[in-house]
Order: C-alpha cells, then sequence, then structure tokens
C-alpha cells in the first residue's frame, strides 16, 4: 500500500469531497490535493491535525506500521457495539472504502441540491454535498455501482407510501433507459420528476414505444405517452432503494 493510497484511504474513511476534507482539517484544497498526490509531503503540522482531529496514526500515514487509526487496535465502542476500523483488503476487486467488523464498507455520494416545485419532484443532481457509508454486500445485492450511484432527496406526495415526502432515495445513474417497470427519476419540461414508469410496447430494439408515467399515490391520474412526448423524458436513473425519511 503507498504513501498515495493511504493519503487517499484518510480522506474517504471521512466521506468528504477533496474540498470539504481541507476545509475541516483547516487548510485550502490545492495544499491537499498536492499532498495526495504525492507531489510534496506530509508536513508536521498536517500530521499533527490529522492525529488530533481524526486520530490517524502518522507510523501508519508514512510507512504504513500499525493501524490507521490511534487506540487500541483501532478499535472503537459505542454501547453494547465494539469494533475495530481499517483500510480495505485493495488487493480483492469491488473493495471498500475501509472496513470494520469484518465488513467492507462504500461511500456514496449524497447530493445536496434546490428541490424542483410540483408534485413528486426531485432535482437532478449538480454537486455532492457529503457521502453515506453503505456495506459492498449491499450495493453488491443491488447491483449498483457506488461510483454510478447517489442519494437524493424527494419532495412531494404523488408517490404516496412507496417515496413519502421528503424520503432519502438511492439512484442508479447507470440506468438511464426504461427496460423495465421500475420507479425513475427523469426531467422534462425543464423540470426533473420521479414517479413510477412502465414500459407497454417494445420496439424491435427493445426500446418502448409507449410508457406510462404513474404516481402510487391514491389521487395521481396516470398518464401513458409515445412517439415525439416520450423523446421528452430525460432519464436520470432508476430508484434503487427508499432509505430515510425526514421529519
Amino acid at each position: 500500500m503507498t504513501l498515495k493510497s493511504r493519503l487517499q484511504a484518510v480522506r474517504e474513511l471521512s466521506g468528504l469531497s477533496q474540498s470539504k476534507f481541507s476545509q475541516k482539517l483547516g487548510f485550502n484544497r490545492s495544499f491537499w490535493n498536492l499532498v495526495e498526490s504525492e507531489r510534496t509531503a506530509p508536513t508536521p503540522k498536517l500530521l499533527e491535525v490529522l492525529e488530533a482531529k481524526l486520530r490517524i496514526n502518522r507510523e501508519w500515514l508514512l510507512h504504513g506500521n500499525g493501524e490507521m487509526l490511534l487506540g487500541t487496535g483501532a478499535g472503537f465502542e459505542a454501547g453494547r457495539h465494539v469494533g475495530t476500523v481499517k483500510p480495505p483488503d485493495y488487493a480483492r476487486p469491488g473493495h471498500g472504502d475501509f472496513a470494520a467488523n469484518d465488513r467492507e464498507y462504500v461511500f456514496v455520494r449524497r447530493f445536496e441540491v434546490d428541490l424542483s416545485a410540483g408534485t413528486g419532484a426531485v432535482a437532478a443532481p449538480e454537486d455532492d454535498h457529503e457521502s453515506v457509508a453503505f456495506t459492498t454486500a449491499f450495493l453488491y445485492g443491488l447491483g449498483v455501482n457506488s461510483d454510478l450511484c447517489g442519494l437524493v432527496r424527494v419532495k412531494g406526495q404523488s408517490m404516496g407510501s412507496t417515496v413519502p415526502d421528503g424520503s432519502l432515495v438511492l439512484i442508479s445513474f447507470a440506468e438511464r433507459e426504461i427496460l423495465r417497470e421500475g420507479i425513475y427519476a427523469f426531467g422534462r419540461d425543464d423540470m426533473s420528476f420521479i414517479k413510477r414508469l412502465i414500459p407497454l410496447e417494445f420496439k424491435s430494439d427493445g426500446r418502448p414505444q409507449k410508457v406510462m408515467i404513474l404516481g402510487d399515490g391514491l389521487a395521481a391520474a396516470p398518464e401513458t405517452v409515445s412517439g415525439p412526448d416520450l423523446l421528452d423524458l430525460q432519464i436520470i436513473g432508476r430508484v434503487r432503494a427508499v432509505l430515510s425519511t425526514f421529519a
């Protein structure tokens, strides 16, 4: 494991972008970028801050000796749960960003965006705000690539109890064609929505000729689109999980 990979692991453990991670430490982004890319060496001040704020073991960071985090076995204790945080197995394909209690975790970006007006509307992701950790097994079970998905908040009542107003949803940005029934985020008429899309007829190339747009709420009236109207649907991605509801 190289110094560069250890520096990346330190930042990824926080779940923050380079800009926000630099802010957290009290350094500018350009300095951290130089350090993480090994174009300049970690300074004594940086090592001191990493140790004080994140409990990073400088011997591990500089030379790979010991555990990433300071303390007994880089462990933590919360209530009845005791565990150990350490780097992932970088030799394993599809490894996570860190490991804890023999499970690997990967960070998924959460997008902080202004929600569009309108029932059931969701804003298209533009800039990531922070990250949330999921087990690699969870995402693997969904068939979702962590680099091609994100978390977005939803606003509106049209999806009923399926996706309640204020929910946080996991969107797979890799799924940008309506090949099966599902809940999709899509753009239309300069707005973005989250609705259930149901392909009704297929062309010879496997693409749908007609699609029903349906809200799962009781008052949501279905709409069927085809021809030029179907081309107006710009798919952002398919919703793979509804994770939380904000008060």
